[in-house]
């Protein structure tokens, strides 16, 4: 049995790892990144 509480770090962690994953999988992409105050203007969030 797990708490409510250790339940909630454990799908944290998920949740952080899958955030990693992505990450790395977009970074390993072919081509040019676009960097963040670029995506930001072209958003219009600036």
């Amino acid at each position: 049995m797990v708490s409510p509480a250790q339940y909630e770090r454990m799908l944290e962690a998920l949740e952080d790892a899958d955030d990693a994953a992505a990450f790395d999988e977009a970074i390993a992409e072919e081509g040019s990144n676009i960097p963040w105050t670029q995506v930001k203007l072209d958003v219009g969030w600036e």
